[in-house]
Order: structure tokens, then C-alpha cells, then sequence
């Protein structure tokens, strides 16, 4: 979650470098990020109702760096800033909240 708050703080101040600030409404502001914290706790959840072991984790951990691809890109365009630095971003920070995620749960089973 500390990655996710720090990618999604990136983002938002590099949306604010291109733009004036404007007055965002916040109950527009809070149901965008449920949707978001939601949609994307999904896609590493989804492939364990599918699958099972192995499998379901391989296609977990590539469902996820896709994710992250696709936000890094969708944040590079919004944000209007260097599309490669900004996937890069995403992917080597989610990648590493990824494998901290893995890291922990095999030592604790």
C-alpha cells in the first residue's frame, strides 16, 4: 500500500507540474481512488479464482506488471510527461512491492 500511495502522489504532482490547480471536487476525487484501490487489488487477486498453485501466482505476478504498464501509461499520457521513464517507474516499484509481497508470505507460511 506504501507503494501505491507513493506512485499515486507521483502522479498527482506530476499532473499538477503541467497544469494550473484547479478545484477538484472531493467526493469525485475519493470515488475515483476506491475505484481504483479496488479494480486493482483485483488483478493479482483474480487468477487464485482460476487457478491454483504455481500457476496462479506466475499469471498473478504478470497480470501485475501488465497493470503497471498500463497505468504507467495512462499516467505518462494524462500527466503528459516521458511515457518510458514513467512505466519504468511504476514497474520497478510495483515490481519490488511485488516480490516484498512474495518474500513475506513465504516466510510466514
Amino acid at each position: 500500500m506504501g507503494a501505491g500511495s507513493f506512485l499515486a502522489e507521483s502522479e498527482a504532482e506530476d499532473i499538477m507540474e503541467q497544469k494550473e490547480v484547479s478545484s477538484r471536487k472531493p467526493f469525485l476525487g475519493s470515488l475515483i481512488m476506491f475505484i481504483s484501490y479496488f479494480v486493482s487489488g483485483l488483478v493479482p487477486l483474480l487468477p487464485y479464482q482460476f487457478l491454483e498453485g504455481d500457476q496462479a501466482l506466475k499469471t498473478s505476478i504478470i497480470l501485475s506488471i501488465l497493470a503497471l504498464v498500463c497505468l504507467g501509461f495512462i499516467g505518462a499520457k494524462v500527466a503528459k510527461i516521458n511515457m518510458g521513464k514513467n512505466i519504468l517507474r511504476m514497474v520497478i516499484i510495483g515490481g519490488l512491492a511485488i516480490v516484498i509481497g512474495i518474500l513475506v508470505g513465504s516466510i510466514t507460511t
